[in-house]
């Protein structure tokens, strides 16, 4: 707010800095708020990192499930079918 005003042909002006009223915050509050922003950023930086290393951790997991299950197929379709007979080198020793 600016006023002039006429005093002995003289004019003066008065502060800029409009009174605080409900509408305006105050200083406290902005610096408050920017804080808790601030807060939240940090907070979904670090969850994004940490679903990205979960995302690595699923994909490999993935990766090696799948790796196993074929180790198991040609396990199983290496083994014996029932009632085949095992060879020698298949028995278990007698001390067994």
């Amino acid at each position: 707010m600016r006023a002039s005003a006429s005093n002995s042909g003289k004019a003066f002006q008065t502060s800029s800095v409009e009174p605080r009223t409900a509408r305006t915050p105050s200083c406290s509050f902005l610096h408050s708020m920017e804080k808790r922003l601030i807060d939240l950023e940090v907070k979904i930086l670090f969850l994004e990192e940490t679903l990205d290393t979960l995302n690595e951790v699923i994909l490999s997991q993935g990766r090696n499930i799948e790796t196993l299950e074929q180790k198991l197929e040609r396990l199983e379709s290496a083994s014996l079918a029932p009632g085949e007979e095992a060879s020698k080198q298949d028995e278990r020793p007698p001390h067994y």
